[in-house]
C-alpha cells in the first residue's frame, strides 16, 4: 500500500515522524470511518484500526481520536482501546478524565432537549441524538430544503440560547451545554502529557477547524476531502487514511526499529 499524498505533505510527516514525540489524533466520521446513511452504519476498517493500536504502543506516541460522538457510542462503533485514547462530544468527554453536570447545566440540558425534538418532529427525515452534554440534529436524510430550514431554525432559535454552543457539521448540528471544542481538546491532550509532543491531526468536517486552529508551526494538519479549511494540508478523501497511516507507521516505528 503506497501513500500517494503530495511531495510535500510527505515531506512534513515525515518530519513529524522524527520528533521526539508524536501526538497523532483524528476525527472518527468522514476521517477513519467512512460517511455513512446513520451513524451506527459508520465502520472503522481494521486496517487502520491495526495501524491506530500499533501505533499508540509505540515509544514516545500518543493516538487519540477526537469525534462528536459521545463518548459511550465511539467506545461501541471504533472498539478501540487503551492506550489509543477516546473523547467524545467534541472534547467534552474522554475515556482518561470525567465530568459531572451541575443543577442548572442538568435544567439546561433538559429544555434544549425538548425543545429540540418538538422542532424536528414535523421534519421527516430528520432526527435527534441525545447526547450526554447536548443534542445532535441530522437531516442527511431530509428534503433538502426542510433541512435547511430546519437548521437555520435550530442556529436562530436554540443556538442563540445563553449557555448553548452550536456547532455546524455535515448534514448535522450539535447543540451542547459546553463551550469544549476539538482545539481545546488537543490542548489538554498536550497538557496531560507533560510535554510539548509535535502534533498531526486528520480531520473532514467543519468542527475540525477548531483543532486545526490550534496547531503550531511544526505540527500537521490534514484536510480530508473537500471545502475550505486551514489545515496546512489536504488528502482527496478518506479512502485515503490507511495508506497514510501506514506511510506513518513507516516513518515512525519502522525507522525507530532500524535505527537501534
Amino acid at each position: 500500500m503506497t501513500f500517494t499524498g503530495s511531495a510535500a505533505l510527505r515531506e512534513r510527516l515525515t518530519a513529524v515522524c522524527a520528533s521526539p514525540y508524536l501526538l497523532l489524533c483524528s476525527d472518527y466520521d468522514g476521517t477513519l470511518a467512512p460517511i455513512a446513511a446513520s451513524p451506527d452504519a459508520a465502520r472503522l476498517g481494521a486496517e487502520s484500526a491495526t495501524l491506530l493500536t500499533t501505533l499508540a504502543h509505540a515509544t514516545n506516541v500518543r493516538v487519540a481520536i477526537i469525534s462528536g460522538r459521545p463518548l459511550h457510542d465511539l467506545q461501541r462503533h471504533s472498539r478501540l482501546e487503551p492506550p489509543v485514547l477516546l473523547v467524545g462530544s467534541h472534547g467534552a468527554e474522554s475515556s482518561h478524565t470525567a465530568a459531572a453536570l451541575t443543577a442548572t447545566q442538568q435544567s439546561g440540558l433538559t429544555r434544549l432537549r425538548e425543545h429540540v425534538a418538538a422542532m424536528c418532529a414535523g421534519v421527516t427525515g430528520s432526527w435527534v441524538e441525545d447526547k450526554p452534554l447536548g443534542v445532535a440534529v441530522h437531516v442527511r436524510q431530509a428534503d433538502p430544503r426542510a433541512a435547511d430550514a430546519l437548521l437555520a431554525a435550530l442556529q436562530h432559535g436554540p443556538a442563540t440560547w445563553p449557555g448553548v454552543y452550536a456547532t455546524p457539521g455535515k448534514a448535522v448540528m450539535d447543540l451542547s451545554i459546553s463551550a469544549r471544542n476539538k482545539g481545546h481538546a488537543i490542548e489538554q491532550l498536550r497538557s496531560d502529557w507533560g510535554t510539548e509532543p509535535t502534533v498531526l491531526y486528520l480531520g473532514d468536517d467543519v468542527t475540525d477547524e477548531a483543532a486545526f486552529r490550534v496547531l503550531g508551526p511544526t505540527d500537521v494538519g490534514v484536510k480530508v476531502g473537500t471545502g475550505d479549511s486551514c489545515a496546512s494540508h489536504r488528502i482527496a478523501s478518506d479512502a485515503e487514511i490507511p495508506a497514510l497511516l501506514a506511510f506513518v507507521h513507516a516513518c515512525r516505528v519502522a525507522g525507530s526499529v532500524e535505527s537501534r
